[in-house]
């Protein structure tokens, strides 16, 4: 299933890479993420069969917030 959320608080593309590899290893696929650096900011589109919130909890386990 296709979700997309706001992510706040990450700045650069390493940022962009710590989040992604923590989708990885959940086992989210076609991750996209535009970053805002200006606003510390991301958006993120990709594929999951399980639930938001699972995508939501590992985000924020690695010290970022996620709507």
């Amino acid at each position: 299933m296709k979700q997309t959320l706001t992510i706040n608080g990450p700045h650069c593309n390493s940022c962009v890479m710590l989040i992604t590899d923590a989708l990885t290893d959940l086992g989210v696929t076609n991750i996209a993420m535009k970053l805002d650096t200006k606003a510390k900011k991301a958006s993120l589109t990709c594929e999951y069969s399980g639930t938001k919130e699972a995508i939501i909890k590992a985000i924020k386990t690695e010290g970022y917030e996620a709507t």
